[in-house]
């Protein structure tokens, strides 16, 4: 019975390490595709991405006048540029995955409540 426990302990470890290892290759290669898309954008559509740049810092409320000095400066560095143009874009995908879980798990609330409501006037 401990050799059992053990051993399941042990399986259990690797099986969790692995998972662990396959997800930051995971994570890394899709950083990398990203990259490459990004630096291809940059290099056959740099005029979109700044559009894209003023785009986003307009939503905090900063002028295109304010954002042009640090695009000009972070242009200056193609691999910056493509870094920066990279995590833009990587957030905005981050942020639609957060606001798509919370419209789930809002109109969830909304079956529950209905649920709760038909039960109650029951």
């Amino acid at each position: 019975m401990i050799l059992g426990g053990l051993a399941e302990l042990f399986a259990g470890s690797i099986s969790m390490g692995l998972g662990a290892y396959l997800a930051a290759l995971t994570d890394r290669k899709h950083y990398d595709v990203e990259l490459e898309r990004e630096r291809r954008q940059v290099l056959n559509s740099a005029d979109q991405e700044d559009k894209e740049m003023y785009r986003l810092f307009a939503d905090y409320g900063l002028g295109r006048e304010v954002v042009e000095p640090l695009a000009r400066q972070l242009r200056g560095d193609p691999g910056m540029w493509v870094k920066v143009c990279a995590s833009v874009f990587n957030s905005f995908l981050l942020l639609c995955g957060v606001v798509v879980e919370r419209l789930i798990s809002s109109s969830q609330g909304c079956e529950e409540r209905v649920i709760d409501a038909d039960v109650n006037s029951s």
